[in-house]
């Protein structure tokens, strides 16, 4: 997402279909807790909805953990 309002948007709109589905969702942008995020990441998440700018941070600091083979 380009920016924190349309990510929370795309946030708001999957967040019934994640907790009718299951899968774990996450918002990744500017202005939140990177501590926070991260450790979400670390954990694993099947959806993200992020901006590019705290994502690539986030991925720099090797705070994700790899995707599962398909």
């Amino acid at each position: 997402m380009p920016a924190r309002e349309p990510a929370a948007q795309v946030t708001g709109a999957l967040t019934p279909y994640a907790r009718a589905v299951g899968p774990r969702l996450t918002t990744v942008v500017g202005g939140t807790a990177i501590s926070r995020r991260a450790g979400v990441l670390r954990q694993g998440a099947e959806i993200v909805v992020a901006a590019p700018g705290r994502l690539g941070d986030l991925v720099t600091r090797g705070d994700r953990r790899p995707a599962a083979p398909a």
